[in-house]
């Protein structure tokens, strides 16, 4: 179905359509040039349907847009705009391509009756999001379905007594089980299903009314045996720093298992299952039952060295089956520095976060208070920082401040150790190269004075303490004790507390500056985190970390408790590093001040909605997802938007506007200290950049490199290749009508075959030919 639309260099090549109501538009576009992500909006009168991709390198690519019902009946008679928005590293293109609203007709019509049989057995049951799988160098974790689906009769587990019908006397096995939250969370349960062998999958139901004290899916001890702590004989290998974490995200389940977030699915669900199959008072229903077919094959198993050596095995030409797992680090310095001026020992700060959080099921990481509140903190320190950039040249003690956001720190600390790993090998920021005339100063490990990072930071109450948990640098801690105490509060719920930690025998909790310190054991790392001994987050790395957890509400003046707190701590930091400047007027230090609104924008950014204000901006248009974008660092060759955002919104902090148009604002590779980005009709320069957030256990290609792999260093994590997600559900008979069913199929194909071979065998007889006809009364006498 071809459509018209394009530009020199991106081109709309043709848009498909396939599937019933409701209906899924593929978008394929061939691209020439670098892009760091393509937004494909389909347009639905004054709205617009939209999909992400997150491909940093295209050619021939395709995007998949998913329409509900209502959406599908809308193009029906209509003609449908398709806007393609590419946000490039400094290029940034738009075409509008107009689809025949007679081709749409005929899409409807193909698709109708090619699919009539299918929709009258079949319910779709939409907005599921899938648990799937993924491997390191010893086991895999997480979900799969057999390649047809996994069937089985839906049952709802909401007691002992349900537990106990399904795992054990339900006569009707193998079952698809209904779960809430409340049961999901015990671990024991979720064990007893699985090795039952009578669940063939389980569905989590969403609740708004259910709510939880806890619930983590993450380890007791995130990062075990990464970092510091890789001995198991030492007491701090396994702290239980994650106190309610019931592991189930690193378990292994031979079914799939499916997030369901549409409360109208969950009432058809469990509608089905009262009116078909709950039991009458303890007896089991009669046929036929309500059951479920769910999808999720993954194409890789084994482990991560079995799935990407099976890739070049079994096909002559090699598809993926499994990607190393990874994505962009985000970083930049206050000033742009060249190779001419090295740096000194110990003379550089850096401030670090995480950009990621994880969760058992895909694209549903909201990361509260696992990644953004640190990540907010941090972008607000470096906004402070920059303000007062140019009086900080003036230091004698701080030659600059980097500061970077890693990707991959829930699996093993990818991000962090990628760069580590390239500090070590001089190629920080970039690889030396005799063809460039001004790269920037390569920083090492021996160049940092303190490495500081914000790691949940988010306080709800009465002015509980922050924590600093540090090694090697109890100046810093005295330096931001001094600092806490000056700063001004000129709201109650602004007033923070700096404590140190007094767990010195727990050691560091899981952390980046673990990949620091591990390669420098004098290195000055510090934490700032909101809890002591183990986390106050209660839902650390899990699908109900969201902003209600955190206790979040945007702009509403009666409740700015985590916000104000915050801010606080950020301008608290932002003072610190400037105090430590040993600049000589006190003016500077007082000019950083909180900023509660400007930290509220942000978490509503990145914790409520992804077409925020602040966002708007960083695209130069209001066509961003309504819901926040997932903080899952997904696989190496794939890009996170956030990211793209965060470089974004990190480079109008630090760069300044330049006289460039778009054509002139681009990289200058002569050039590498610093960037040229084209931020919605602006150019910006800047030393804000990204590098790769892969292991060093990988090479760039996705290949193992064998001397990193085998050294128990780092990261080995990978992602399995899946074909599509469905879930679906049906009625359905029983055995032995299943078996009659297929019998008199098969008499009824026998009896036609036999009755068409006498036909052809009589055919002359029956049909006879007109030249062997002779018409009554025209006979010769």
């Amino acid at each position: 179905m071809g459509i018209k639309g394009g530009k020199e260099d991106v081109t709309v090549r043709q848009t498909t359509y396939y599937n019933y109501c409701p209906v899924t538009v593929i978008v394929a576009t061939e691209v020439r040039g670098c892009y760091s992500s393509v937004i494909i909006g389909l347009g639905l009168g004054r709205r617009f349907v939209i999909s992400w991709s997150y491909s940093s390198h295209f050619s021939f690519v395709e995007w998949v847009i998913l329409l509900s019902v209502e959406d599908c009946y809308w193009v029906e008679n209509r003609s449908v705009t398709i806007r393609v928005t590419w946000i490039g590293e400094s290029q940034h293109s738009e075409i509008f391509a107009l689809m025949d609203p007679y081709q749409a007709v005929q899409m409807n019509e193909r698709t109708t009756h090619g699919d009539r049989t299918n929709t009258k057995i079949y319910e779709p049951v939409t907005g599921a999001l899938a648990c799937f799988r993924r491997m390191n160098k010893t086991h895999q974790i997480g979900c799969s379905s057999k390649l047809t689906g996994n069937v089985g009769v839906l049952h709802l587990v909401d007691s002992d007594d349900a537990l106990n019908w399904v795992s054990r006397d339900g006569p009707h096995s193998p079952y698809i089980v209904l779960v809430y939250a409340d049961r999901f969370v015990n671990r024991t349960t979720m064990i007893q299903l699985r090795d039952s062998g009578r669940v063939s999958g389980v569905l989590l139901l969403n609740s708004k009314t259910l709510k939880l004290d806890a619930f983590s899916e993450e380890n007791t001890c995130p990062n075990r045996g990464y970092g510091l702590y890789t001995d198991p004989k030492d007491p701090r290998y396994c702290e239980p720093w994650n106190s309610k974490g019931n592991g189930l995200l690193y378990e292994e389940w031979d079914f799939p298992i499916f997030y369901v977030t549409d409360p109208t699915q969950v009432e058809s669900l469990t509608g089905c299952f009262s009116h078909f199959n709950e039991p009458v008072n303890g007896t089991a229903r009669d046929w036929p039952l309500c059951a479920a077919q769910l999808q999720s094959h993954m194409l890789a198993a084994v482990d991560s060295e079995t799935c990407i050596r099976r890739e070049n095995v079994f096909s002559l030409q090699p598809s993926r089956i499994c990607d190393p797992m990874g994505g962009r680090n985000v970083w930049g310095s206050l000033f742009a520095r060249s190779q001419q001026q090295p740096y000194s020992n110990n003379s550089v700060i850096v401030i670090g976060a995480r950009l990621d959080s994880s969760s058992m099921f895909d694209q549903l990481t909201p990361g509260a208070d696992s990644a953004v509140t640190a990540l907010v903190a941090f972008l607000e320190t470096i906004r402070h920082l920059t303000s007062v950039k140019n009086d900080l040249l003036a230091s004698k003690t701080i030659e600059n401040v980097y500061f970077m956001l890693f990707s991959g720190e829930a699996f093993d600390y990818i991000g962090s150790s990628r760069i580590v790993f390239d500090m070590k090998s001089n190629r920080f920021p970039f690889s030396i190269s005799d063809s460039t005339t001004s790269q920037p100063a390569i920083l090492k490990l021996e160049n940092i004075k303190y490495f500081i990072e914000f790691n949940q930071v988010a306080l709800k109450g009465k002015i509980p303490p922050y924590y600093v948990h540090s090694l090697n640098a109890d100046g810093f801690f005295t330096e931001i004790q001094n600092q806490g105490q000056k700063i001004d509060r000129p709201l109650k719920f602004e007033q923070v507390k700096i404590e140190k930690d007094n767990k010195n025998s727990q050691g560091l909790p899981p952390s980046s500056v673990h990949s620091f310190v591990t390669h420098r054991d004098d290195l000055p790392g510090v934490v700032i985190t909101n809890h002591n001994s183990s986390y106050r987050n209660m839902f650390h790395n899990s699908i109900y970390d969201s902003a209600s957890a955190i206790n979040y509400e945007y702009s509403e003046a009666h409740n700015l408790d985590v916000q104000g707190k915050i801010a606080t701590l950020s301008a608290t930091v932002a003072r610190t590093i400037v105090s430590l400047a040993n600049l000589p007027s006190e003016e500077i230090i007082n000019s950083i001040v909180p900023d509660v609104d400007y930290v509220d924008e942000l978490l509503h950014c990145y914790l409520e909605a992804g077409n925020c204000l602040t966002f708007q901006h960083m695209i130069g248009h209001d066509q961003l997802p309504s819901d926040p974008f997932p903080t899952y660092v997904g696989v190496y060759n794939n890009l996170n938007p956030l990211a793209i955002l965060t470089q974004n919104l990190l480079s109008t902090y630090q760069g300044v506007k330049v006289s460039k148009d778009l054509k002139e604002c681009k990289r200058n590779y002569d050039n590498q200290t610093v960037e040229y980005v084209w931020i919605n009709e602006t150019c910006y320069e800047t030393t804000v950049n990204w590098s790769l957030a892969l292991s060093p256990a990988f090479e760039t290609d996705g290949r193992i490199s064998w001397s990193e792999w085998n050294s128990g260093m780092y990261s080995t994590w990978t992602e399995s290749v899946w074909q599509k997600f469905t879930v679906r559900i049906f009625l359905k008979p029983s055995r032995t009508h299943e078996i009659l069913t297929i019998v008199f199929g098969a008499l009824v194909c026998l009896l036609s075959f036999i009755v068409i071979g006498w036909v052809s065998k009589k055919s002359d007889v029956i049909f006879p030919s007109r030249g062997e006809f002779t018409p009554v009364g025209l006979s010769e006498s």
